[in-house]
């Protein structure tokens, strides 16, 4: 007959008894690690949802040419749809990631990496699709296509008539990017140095008149009124218009018998093809201007006082409108230096 050791009864009551103690510790563990897991993935959850919502409800909307449209309060991935609103973008250091295909040379070191997407007036709204942009920035031109262009994202249109509009694009632009302090600073630089050159011109703003023209190829002079890019900033600058221009409208064609409305003291001539010319044809025509006798006539010829001017006299923003001022410093103040000079 077996018999029990007390120790041995003990020992393995008081073994049992232990390992009963240690399952359900490691119960309460697995317990309380599992209810921490699930309260951090209902976190995680609601954190995530709420950061969804937040997204989705961090807009703004703006008033634009063809009604109102929500944005997105802090757009990243914006594609422009012409020239303006391009330059408007840049001047405030908004670098798009699509845009048509734009000449304008003042523009092209800032365009690195910068996807193509059409020309003005067409663009290729696949590529702009595959761009996944989240604002589209554009003018009226754009009317026709702007039902497509919202389904692709939020899509703003300035007014534009001319341009002469470029201010009003710029400031629109500005606000659909959330930089109209950028905006505002730009203007008031662009103003102080208005301000500038018409403290050092002095007395000579009253009297001296200039003129704004470019000759095309069939050789019919045009002369660019108040309601063009060059002409806003003219008019900004305090300069006259000689009596037969004293009138609003954006440009005039003249005739070779008409020459002598645009006679001035000082004639700005802008002699650049525009897309579509030859530059060869242009250079033809200039020349046979400078030959005609009537040319010969006027009085800024004759004082030598015609400037040649570049392709960003006729737009297309705010970066083009300070190189405007740069050449008005240029010509019109070296002109006062050596009227200064003159017995």
């Amino acid at each position: 007959m077996m018999r029990l050791n007390n120790n041995g009864v003990f020992s393995g009551f008081k073994l049992r008894q232990i390992q009963r103690i240690l399952l359900w510790i490691l119960l309460i563990v697995v317990s309380a690690a599992f209810a921490s897991a699930c309260n951090g993935i209902s976190s995680r959850n609601s954190a995530s949802s709420r950061n969804e919502t937040a997204s989705q409800t961090e807009v703004r909307v703006i008033s634009h040419a063809v009604g109102t449209t929500e944005i997105p309060a802090n757009p990243q991935r914006i594609v422009t749809l012409d020239s303006t609103s391009l330059e408007s973008a840049l001047a405030i250091g908004v670098t798009p990631i699509g845009t048509i295909n734009t000449d304008w040379t003042h523009l092209q070191s800032d365009l690195t990496g910068v996807e193509n997407i059409g020309i003005t007036g067409e663009p290729n709204l696949e590529k702009t699709l595959s761009l996944r942009p989240d604002l589209i920035l554009g003018n009226t031109y754009h009317q026709a296509i702007y039902p497509q262009a919202s389904q692709i994202a939020p899509t703003v249109l300035a007014p534009f008539e001319s341009s002469a509009d470029w201010k009003t694009v710029f400031a629109l632009v500005s606000e659909a990017l959330g930089q109209s302090d950028a905006h505002d600073q730009f203007m008031a630089d662009y103003e102080a140095r208005l301000a500038e050159f018409k403290a050092k011109m002095g007395n000579r703003l009253q009297t001296l008149e200039v003129s704004v023209i470019t000759v095309p190829a069939d050789g019919r002079i045009t002369v660019y009124l108040d309601q063009t890019f060059a002409g806003t900033i003219v008019r900004d600058a305090g300069l006259q218009r000689p009596p037969s221009q004293r009138h609003s409208g954006f440009s005039e064609r003249l005739s070779r018998e008409r020459m002598q409305d645009i006679d001035a003291d000082v004639i700005f001539l802008w002699n650049s093809a525009l897309p579509g010319e030859d530059d060869q044809e242009i250079n033809a025509a200039v020349t046979q201007l400078k030959q005609d006798p009537l040319w010969q006539q006027l009085n800024a010829v004759q004082t030598n006082r015609v400037y040649e001017v570049p392709y960003y006299w006729i737009g297309p923003g705010p970066i083009a409108a300070n190189l405007v001022i740069d050449d008005l410093f240029q010509s019109l103040l070296k002109e006062e230096v050596i009227d200064e000079q003159e017995p």
